[in-house]
């Protein structure tokens, strides 16, 4: 008797330790993922705000297609640049979470959100890579560009208007970069007249606007997440 007693003593020491061991490892996971959804957090709200602007000047393209050859040559230049953003959502926490052993999170909701993570991430992808796909096929492989000067221009108006600013991690270390324009006058009334950009315009509004959508709904999830991790409940 003495003898069973004693080794279900040791196994129920055992099992405590093994379970305060799981507990720590489970604070650890926990506390990286709320930093890391928390960055993940700052970076949507970056890529909404960018696509907010690439909005914004598509919808303004619009409008100087409508003035014809009344619009302002320097407005066209302007929102032509700032119309070919291609912003990408990409959270560290995917990778994060397919490393980690999600059965050490004792909360079901918690684990069951985070398990969907990476397949909540997938819809909004897939919308960005619509985009970059539909800019980088038509718009840069368009004969609209090929006008001499087209792309040095909007290159400029880019750099000049700071548009790096939504791009790079470290702002302070910004260097402009010196573009000489071209020596010869573009016709940009002709140019935003071509078909092409009304339908390109009418397609940025519409697949950045997909995005956003879906950006606000991962946004929802992501604090959603954080509450539950700060909470500490099981």
């Amino acid at each position: 008797m003495l003898v069973v007693i004693g080794i279900l003593i040791a196994l129920q020491i055992n099992n405590w330790n093994e379970q305060r061991k799981d507990n720590i490892r489970e604070e650890q996971l926990k506390s990286v993922l709320y930093d890391e959804f928390e960055k993940d957090l700052a970076q949507l709200e970056s890529k909404i705000k960018i696509r907010n602007r690439l909005i914004q000047s598509a919808l303004k393209l619009h409008h100087l297609i409508d003035q014809g050859a009344s619009a302002d040559v320097d407005s066209i230049i302007h929102y032509m640049a700032f119309s070919s953003y291609r912003p990408t959502f990409d959270p560290i926490t995917v990778e994060l979470i397919d490393k980690n052993d999600l059965g050490l999170i004792k909360n079901d909701q918690l684990r069951r959100l985070l398990t969907s993570w990476k397949v909540d991430v997938t819809q909004l992808r897939e919308d960005e890579l619509n985009w970059r796909d539909y800019v980088t096929t038509y718009r840069y492989a368009n004969e609209i560009n090929s006008e001499a000067g087209f792309n040095r221009n909007l290159q400029i108006e880019f750099w000049k208007n700071n548009g790096s600013n939504l791009f790079l991690l470290d702002n302070d270390s910004i260097s402009y970069v010196e573009i000489t324009p071209p020596d010869h006058k573009i016709n940009y009334h002709k140019l935003l007249q071509v078909p092409f950009w009304d339908n390109y315009c009418t397609r940025a509004i519409q697949l950045n606007q997909d995005a956003n959508l879906n950006s606000f709904a991962l946004k929802k999830r992501i604090l959603e997440i954080l509450e539950l991790l700060k909470r500490g409940d099981d």
